[in-house]
């Protein structure tokens, strides 16, 4: 796969979205199968961890840990 560079963005004290559309836009990334699962699971890791989308690009499925039915 090659590889993806997301140039950095820096941001000065952006402002947060509000917990409701929060709420609500993780509600749909799980429950809406039009989006595709790859986008779906980005989308979580962002809303659930605070994680940066450049963060989240570096993680690779060695970075996922199965322990029989759980991740």
């Amino acid at each position: 796969m090659p590889r993806l560079n997301i140039p950095h963005q820096r941001t000065e004290n952006p402002a947060p979205i509000s917990q409701h559309r929060r709420i609500g836009l993780i509600r749909r990334a799980i429950t809406d199968d039009a989006i595709p699962l790859r986008a779906r699971v980005v989308t979580l890791l962002m809303l659930l961890y605070a994680q940066p989308i450049s963060r989240v690009m570096r993680l690779t499925t060695d970075d996922v840990i199965r322990d029989g039915n759980q991740v």
